[in-house]
């Protein structure tokens, strides 16, 4: 060997081609651990290529958006708008994460939504042309149709949540005369019968990290609770019954969750879904979050798991402490930033 091919740099591809080799890739956590998140988005756009992600999703605390855990604190305009501004620099797409199927009437003009909107759309915050919002209220999405006529709107899984009737073929078709793109409910992922016969199946995002078991059957009422949080943010007794009903209902066992198997995300790629989402609403912290990205973004054969842990360890290692942040012995105090 030369000592010219010694320095050639040896490609880490080949260990993920046989495992959905042309996804496109959406990861949640945006407006909530964009500092990291960012940090490893660039990891992977600038080291690691095949698993470069196209877009993240989220949403500060509004209206049209749900906390399906601890409520959290508002967000300024400026905090926003240096958000979006982040992800544009980095050539990463942002999908603004509407997820509340129950907007009240006099919500639908929800002026700082509406604005998010608008600076989502700005050209300097879309140079990827990726930017869309995913929403769960037909009502909601109907008016950015009428107002925003070129906003790419997909539909949300909470949407299919309190949705009557059987989920079928049919059913999806109907939706995609609002939306151009669908997140299919997590359940129907893994039908077989149904991901086969789906119109457009280029046009479907499949999630593939849902924690909620499988066989779940109080998902409409968890979510009617969190629906009745937003409204009354400051009624307790709401927070009190969502925790009693997980724990009633089994909601965090571990066994028959409907986090995607390989197997499964292989049946769907064979389907034609090209369109996979890590999602983080249901995530307490931002170490799950990782966990379940690089687990479903790195899938490989068992000979190849060395290969996927070095990819891993390599970009939380880029994870650390700001260098050029001067230790200023404020640090045990907590601050109101009004610029933030």
């Amino acid at each position: 060997m030369s000592e010219s091919d010694d320095k050639v740099p040896v490609s880490l591809d080949h260990f993920l081609s046989h495992h959905l080799p042309q996804a496109s890739w959406m990861v949640g956590g945006a407006f909530r651990f964009d500092v990291h998140l960012l940090t490893l988005l660039g990891y992977l756009s600038a080291y690691f290529p095949p698993r470069r992600v196209a877009r993240v999703a989220g949403a500060p605390p509004c209206a049209w958006s749900l906390d399906m855990g601890a409520a959290r604190a508002p967000m300024t305009p400026q905090a926003c708008i240096n958000i979006l501004t982040s992800y544009a620099q980095d050539k990463v797409g942002v999908v603004l994460l509407f997820d509340n199927p129950q907007v009240p009437a006099e919500s639908l003009e929800d002026a700082f939504a509406h604005w998010l909107i608008q600076e989502l759309l700005k050209k300097s915050n879309n140079p990827t042309g990726k930017n869309a919002v995913c929403v769960a209220d037909d009502a909601l999405a109907q008016v950015l149709r009428s107002r925003y006529g070129k906003l790419n709107i997909i539909c949300h899984v909470n949407r299919h949540v309190l949705a009557s009737g059987k989920r079928t073929p049919d059913y999806y078709a109907k939706l995609t005369e609002l939306y151009q793109q669908i997140m299919l409910h997590p359940r129907d992922a893994v039908q077989k019968l149904l991901i086969t016969r789906l119109k457009y199946p280029e046009r479907y995002i499949a999630v593939l990290n849902d924690p909620t078991p499988r066989r779940y059957s109080a998902r409409r009422e968890l979510l009617t609770l969190a629906v009745q949080m937003r409204r009354n943010p400051y009624d307790y007794t709401i927070a009190e019954s969502m925790q009693r009903l997980k724990e009633r209902t089994g909601y965090y066992t571990d066994e028959d969750t409907c986090n995607l198997t390989e197997h499964e995300e292989n049946a769907l790629y064979e389907a034609g879904v090209r369109h996979y989402s890590v999602q983080a609403q249901m995530l307490r912290n931002e170490i799950t979050l990782w966990w379940d990205m690089f687990y479903h973004l790195l899938r490989t054969k068992p000979e190849y798991a060395n290969k996927a842990a070095l990819v891993v360890s390599a970009a939380m290692a880029s994870i650390r402490e700001n260098p050029d942040k001067v230790p200023g012995g404020l640090g045990l105090f907590s601050l109101t930033n009004e610029l933030d």
